[in-house]
């Protein structure tokens, strides 16, 4: 009878001691985290709109000046052998436009053509440290149309045109891209002859 009495007294002793939470000692408890240092603000560059003569001191300076001559590539895996046109870019009123077409150049080439075209203008970034890095960004861009070869009348032809917002000397070209239809086209595009014009517009998507 002793030994079941203390037997149970073992058990329930036990059992309560199970109970009870353990004390933490103060070099077990985690140490609240730090809080991060204060974000500091980087100095971000300055940017906008130049005029041509900005890339004459950028590594796309020999790119752009050679784009004209060098516009009207031959595609050799086709049949087709074309190329974009378009006038120069030009100021009407207040908006910026340029009128496109495509050309065959040979006679395996379809009557008609997709083109697009796209009016770029020369963007610079100046960084912090006194460079700068200049090029031209698309602006805004025409919708597609199927279009007869040669531009001669102004149904042939897209035009792309935007609203100027202030007076300020920017450099402007369009770029064409012609799909001749069922046929492999390349990446290339015909890129205009640069100019300056009193025109300048909101960066796209501002």
């Amino acid at each position: 009878m002793k030994f079941r009495r203390s037997f149970v007294w073992l058990v329930m002793f036990t059992a309560m001691s199970l109970l009870v939470p353990a004390t933490v000692s103060a070099s077990d408890e985690e140490e609240p985290p730090t809080a991060d240092p204060e974000p500091r603000g980087e100095e971000l560059p300055a940017s906008g709109f130049s005029s041509l003569s900005a890339l004459s001191t950028t590594s796309e300076g020999s790119e752009w000046s050679e784009s004209f001559s060098l516009a009207r590539f031959i595609w050799p895996w086709t049949s087709c052998q074309h190329t974009g046109n378009s006038d120069r870019v030009y100021k009407s009123g207040g908006d910026v436009s340029v009128h496109s077409w495509w050309e065959a150049l040979n006679n395996s080439c379809p009557h008609k053509a997709h083109v697009w075209a796209e009016l770029q203008a020369v963007y610079c970034t100046y960084y912090p440290d006194g460079t700068r890095y200049c090029r031209f960004v698309p602006v805004i861009r025409s919708a597609t149309k199927l279009l007869r070869e040669g531009g001669n009348t102004r149904y042939d032809r897209v035009t792309t045109r935007i609203t100027c917002t202030s007076r300020q000397t920017v450099g402007w070209r369009v770029a064409v891209d012609v799909d001749i239809p069922r046929r492999i086209d390349g990446p290339e595009k015909y890129y205009s002859e640069g100019v300056d014009l009193s025109c300048a517009v909101p960066y796209p998507g501002q």
